[in-house]
């Protein structure tokens, strides 16, 4: 459903070939937990969002006049070899095109090399000539004008894809000698060096976007904002979903006070991939700079809402920014483990009153639209533990139980608290509770004995 999303947003000409990995996640609702959606898994559908109706119509084409050519001259094959050839063959590329039904299957090239094998394959064995020789079937040698044509096609073919492979190939190595070089500390001579050899390297690998782009870093680095723009422009338009690229034209402009304009393009890096953290993180910072603190607090709490897991680096940012820390509330949404990650931090700073209200509104949120987390009860109770507020603890447990009834460890906590309490019978009851649940806790056990010969029993 969301490549058809996808699909419809740019129904003629799609997003362009190879842009799936970089567009989907603008559409994308399916929570991956962190992982790259970088195929449709069906080749169809992904042809329809990368290359369009327009795209996809020539592919059915090129299908057609293909079976118009291959077709019938295979219904006219008078020789059993060539017949068997062909059906071998079309087998083979049925195969595989059900195949790519469930799979990103002709974007592996090792496949879409034996796919067009099988396509020549069978075009061949169609319409080859044939002669009998000696009660066999052998196909008629190509003429002499043919087979020196079809040589120097396939020597120019071969220069010019070792030349652009190769130029692509010694670009990558020489760009890659400027990796160890720090440029915030680089000299005037060495950052000289690196616009030299990027605009070099331009020239000779002119769609590769990484070397206007660390050209735009460099002369920015100089203080040259105009120039800096126009290379990161050149990047950009060769890759128009690179987030990072985006990211770091925003901060150019923010820095030339072109503030609209950087919120702007920060605001499309977000709608490209609202799945990548540093989207929330550099439009949050933003906000930040811009005394707009309530927006970046609305910001981040989006990402919360969909990666939880991200509540340390959100935390770390915060902290960075000067934010007060009374103010970590706003950023919190209704996710229990968020809350549990605040009270943490509350805790390693000795705010014990501040990591309980955060406790509380995690236990709060347990239930709200998530499914129950029993980590947040853990951390609270330790905290009451520790603090030795038995009641409290023992009416968070009985809120723990009523989510996770048959909680082993939570009905052994209970028992100890009891005793703690000086209740043993209710001891006794949470003991068999959790001897029940789980009948390898030794400890348990020998507590239950205990009370019970204290008790007579």
């Amino acid at each position: 459903v969301d490549s058809l999303h996808l699909f419809v947003s740019a129904p003629l000409t799609g997003s362009g070939a190879g842009t799936f990995i970089a567009t989907y996640p603008a559409w994308q609702t399916a929570i991956t937990r962190g992982l790259v959606v970088d195929h449709a898994h069906n080749d169809y559908l992904e042809m329809l969002t990368d290359l369009g109706l327009i795209g996809f119509g020539l592919v059915c084409w090129f299908w057609l006049a293909f079976l118009k050519s291959v077709i019938p001259a295979w219904r006219q094959r008078r020789t059993r070899a060539a017949r068997l050839i062909s059906a071998g063959a079309f087998a083979g590329l049925c195969s595989i095109l059900l195949h790519s039904l469930t799979d990103f299957n002709l974007a592996i090239p090792a496949n879409g090399l034996y796919f067009f094998m099988l396509l020549a394959l069978f075009a061949a064995a169609s319409h080859a000539s044939t002669q009998r020789h000696r009660g066999r079937t052998l196909l008629l040698p190509a003429s002499d004008s043919f087979r020196k044509g079809s040589l120097l096609v396939g020597v120019l073919l071969l220069l010019l894809g070792g030349f652009y492979l190769g130029s692509g190939e010694w670009a990558v190595y020489r760009f890659a000698s400027l990796n160890a070089l720090d440029m915030n500390r680089a000299t005037p001579t060495q950052l000289k060096e690196v616009v030299e050899i990027s605009a070099a390297l331009s020239r000779i690998a002119p769609l590769n976007p990484v070397y206007p782009f660390a050209a735009g870093m460099v002369v920015g680095l100089q203080g040259d904002v105009d120039l800096s723009l126009q290379q990161y422009k050149r990047a950009i338009w060769q890759r128009p979903f690179h987030v990072e690229y985006l990211q770091q034209v925003a901060r150019t402009l923010f820095a030339s006070r072109d503030k609209t304009s950087a919120e702007t393009l920060l605001k499309n890096a977000l709608k490209i991939n609202p799945w990548n953290w540093t989207s929330y993180a550099e439009l949050a910072k933003y906000y930040f700079a811009s005394g707009r603190s309530s927006a970046g607090f609305e910001i981040l709490k989006r990402e919360l809402q969909l990666n939880p897991a991200q509540t340390s680096s959100v935390l770390s940012l915060l902290v960075v920014n000067g934010i007060k820390r009374t103010d970590f509330f706003y950023v919190m949404p209704a996710r229990s483990r968020c809350w549990a990650v605040l009270g943490d931090f509350y805790l390693q700073l000795d705010d014990t009153k501040a990591a309980d209200r955060a406790y509380r509104r995690g236990v709060e949120s347990t239930g709200t639209g998530e499914s129950p987390d029993a980590y947040i009860f853990w951390r609270y109770l330790q905290m009451l533990r520790q603090e030795k507020r038995n009641p409290e603890a023992l009416a968070l447990l009985r809120t723990a139980l009523n989510l996770f009834p048959g909680n082993a460890s939570f009905l052994a906590t209970q028992g100890t608290l009891y005793e703690r309490e000086g209740l043993p019978d209710r001891a006794i009851e949470s003991y068999r509770a959790a001897m029940l649940a789980d009948p390898e806790r030794a400890w348990v056990r020998k507590r239950l004995h205990s009370l019970m010969a204290k008790r007579g029993r």
